[in-house]
């Protein structure tokens, strides 16, 4: 009979609440020996892995082409992989570690790293020819939170989806149950942790039991500082099930799991997409929702990664945008707010349902109804324009507004980097040193607007009533160019003017923000101009203009 220490083994699937059991077993006194992962952003408080054993599983997993959260880390280990080249590399390197570790071991030890769940066979046979008594705890949590959880770290890194993420919780369970038939096995409720009354005690005493620990004396400081490890910042993820509908059958099979039932656990059959009405439901309904987006110009998948740091390496933004991008409130195009459409939305008493996202009522509804997803807009400038909406492309900058044409000729032509510019030109105010630079920069992007300058000719005996801003009427420019204007008419070719307001610039002044936006959108401005360097400036920014 062994007389080595038991060895706990702590797997389940990632995110389930393997790095807390961890942090608990240490802090109950079960030794967690060698060189731990230290904690980021995704686990603060660290993962309680040991390094060595966690690179060596993730690079066999890797070598059998089943990477856990990739494409093929839903399917079966291959047949043969017990015999394989690789495998027996990996045994030989485990089997050095633990025979080291297994003669240094007083007590209870533990190993955590949910990919045992996967190669457990191979933990077996080393427990076996180490003659280590073995034990699992599975750590077992709501699929929905896991899934949401799993794609919000790992949709950069590995593209994860929900179904494939939905897949693996199936894929990392089923394997311990069907692997651990004969070894002592505690399921561990995450969500128990969190509930309210004694449950959290009650499965930490029979955690504690299970493990082979003294038993604590009653009342126990012990105890307390072990359930002290929970913390609420520990499930984020607890609002996920509203929103990430999942296959009835995986509720089922947690439901059994946390009820202790893993016998019928174990013969549960992982569902096949043909299985699956409601998901596939789903999943049809995503990939249409997708590929109606992808073919309708409101996404820019390289403006998606760009503006999200942390989905620079995502394989296909248009999936996570459909998934889980239009809930965090990510922007899909430069000229789509959707903080903005969705304002506009409920102004008109057209707010979108649960559960669809703001590009797409955009394309059914917003589309129809005339709304702009964009606060670069000017109203009059649109009308003016006559702009018409259209799912197959986004309107050019310069549509939305005067400055358009500029932004862009500033921005080398990147949309992107001439919406944020507009922006700011509307919050801010239009500085001299930008001014300059328009007047000056030989771009392709600042160019004459459709609408040429109003020209006057002499010859008619009537005068469209005048009024002035800049200098007042009775300066003698003001004087001087309402002589030259006497009887004008206009030029052929021009539409007729109703009225004329005169705006009249001697060298160096420059009207205010709020004036400029209003000459670019009255009707009938006329701008003179003393400088002819800003001259140039107002036919860029597509404004009416002439020079003394």
């Amino acid at each position: 009979m062994s007389t080595a220490s038991p060895l706990v083994l702590i797997v389940g699937m990632h995110r389930s609440g393997t790095s807390l059991l961890g942090n608990m077993l240490h802090a109950a006194g079960v030794a967690l020996p060698g060189p731990l992962i230290e904690g980021d952003q995704h686990n603060p408080e660290g993962y309680f892995e040991r390094a060595d054993i966690t690179d060596l599983q993730e690079q066999l997993l890797i070598d059998l082409d089943r990477w856990w959260p990739g494409e093929h880390g839903i399917q079966p280990l291959p047949p043969d992989w017990l015999c394989r080249p690789a495998t027996h590399t990996a045994l030989h390197q485990l089997h050095a570690l633990l025979n080291q570790e297994s003669s240094q071991q007083q007590g209870p030890w533990a190993i955590k790293d949910p990919r045992s769940s996967l190669l457990l066979p191979l933990w077996r046979r080393l427990a076996g020819e180490l003659q280590i008594p073995l034990r699992l705890i599975l750590a077992v949590r709501q699929p929905a939170e896991v899934v949401r959880s799993l794609c919000q770290r790992d949709a950069s890194a590995a593209g994860m989806t929900s179904e494939r993420a939905e897949l693996l919780w199936w894929r990392h369970n089923q394997a311990v149950l069907r692997h651990a038939v004969g070894l002592p096995l505690m399921v561990v409720d995450y969500s128990q942790w969190f509930s309210p009354g004694d449950g959290p005690e009650r499965q930490l005493q029979q955690l504690w039991s299970f493990c082979g620990l003294p038993t604590p004396q009653q009342p126990s400081n012990q105890l307390a500082a072990v359930l002290a490890q929970i913390k609420p910042e520990h499930r984020r993820s607890a609002g996920a099930p509203a929103s990430l509908p999942l296959h009835p059958e995986t509720d089922t099979l947690y439901q059994l799991l946390v009820a202790g039932e893993v016998r019928q656990a174990a013969s549960a059959s992982l569902p096949h997409r043909h299985r699956w009405p409601h998901h596939v439901k789903r999943w049809l309904r995503n990939s249409l929702h997708c590929r109606r987006l992808a073919g309708s110009g409101w996404f820019d998948p390289q403006y998606y990664k760009r503006r999200n740091s942390d989905l620079a390496q995502l394989r296909d933004p248009l999936a996570h945008y459909c998934q889980f991008g239009w809930r965090e409130g990510r922007q899909p195009h430069p000229l789509f707010d959707p903080r903005h459409y969705l304002q506009r939305c409920l102004e008109h008493g057209l707010a979108p349902p649960a559960g669809q996202s703001p590009l797409e009522h955009f394309l059914e509804q917003g589309l129809t109804a005339g709304l702009m997803p964009t606060p670069l807009a000017q109203p009059r400038w649109l009308e003016q324009r006559q702009v018409r909406l259209s799912a197959d492309r986004p309107p050019a900058l310069s549509d939305l507004h005067p400055w358009g044409d500029a932004a862009l000729g500033l921005a080398d032509g990147d949309l992107a980097a001439a919406a944020c510019l507009l922006s700011h030109w509307q919050a801010n105010g239009f500085p001299a040193a930008d001014r300059r630079s328009i007047a000056q920069a030989p771009s392709p992007w600042l160019r004459w607007g459709p609408n040429p300058p109003i020209t006057l000719q002499r010859g008619s005996s009537t005068t469209p009533p005048i009024s002035s801003s800049g200098l007042s009427l009775d300066h003698w420019l003001s004087q001087g160019w309402l002589a030259a204007l006497h009887g004008t008419e206009p030029s052929s070719g021009q539409r007729p003017i109703d009225r004329l307001h005169l705006i009249l610039l001697p060298p160096g002044q420059l009207p205010e923000q709020a004036e400029l936006i209003g000459l670019a959108q009255a009707p009938g401005v006329l701008l003179v101009d003393a400088d002819p360097q800003r001259c140039l400036l107002w036919q860029r920014l597509n404004m009416a203009w002439t020079r003394l």
